[in-house]
């Protein structure tokens, strides 16, 4: 699967002229290899099938989401027509109000660092049940995981792709004041970096 995203994302990219992050994907070539190589030992020479199954699931888990966050790019250029203003009415019709809740939120600096903390914590969770998994030879359960994650990956990109959707920013302007919050809350977590 890793192989197949990688060989469609190098394909479009040559056929379409695009440019991208050469070094970066460069780095992550790099850093891929020694857990391949490390993994193909365990599996063939040194027969370990735990640590095998988390060496191999870690590469795929890195490979895999890199080809489809550079693939989710690319499909921009033929996604079909924005679903943003349908899906902002549908919250308006549920009475859901977006810029009120971030106008409340805004007020809420730590709750706010709380759930970004939770949202950021994603990746760092895979990891942990990477290691969890492997460490407790679960593999069935590993390999599981990781096609579990790619099925979502292209479902995900599938459907985006046919009804793409840019958040609600696209379709909405905050406030001075509330975009004010949101600019003293980033600056006082980025520090120099904002």
């Amino acid at each position: 699967m890793s192989a197949a995203i990688v060989l469609l994302d190098g394909s479009w990219l040559v056929a379409g002229h695009f440019s991208y992050d050469a070094h970066n994907y460069g780095l992550l070539f790099l850093m891929i290899l020694p857990l391949v190589a490390a993994g193909a030992f365990y599996g063939n020479v040194r027969r370990d099938d735990a640590l095998n199954a988390m060496l191999s699931c870690a590469s795929f888990l890195i490979v895999f989401p890199a080809g489809c966050a550079l693939l989710s790019y690319l499909l921009v250029t033929v996604a079909g027509p924005r679903i943003d203003t349908l899906l902002a009415a549908a919250d308006r019709a549920i009475g859901f109000d977006w810029l009120g809740l971030m106008g409340f939120i805004a007020q809420y600096p730590k709750a706010n660092l709380l759930l970004k903390m939770a949202y950021v914590s994603v990746m760092p969770q895979t990891v942990v049940l990477i290691f969890a998994l492997g460490f407790g030879k679960k593999i069935a359960e590993l390999y599981r995981l990781s096609l579990a994650l790619a099925i979502g990956a292209l479902v995900t990109l599938a459907v985006w792709t046919l009804a793409p959707s840019f958040g609600a920013f696209s379709v909405y302007t905050l406030p001075d004041a509330v975009a004010g919050n949101w600019v003293s809350f980033w600056a006082s977590i980025m520090g120099n970096r904002w």
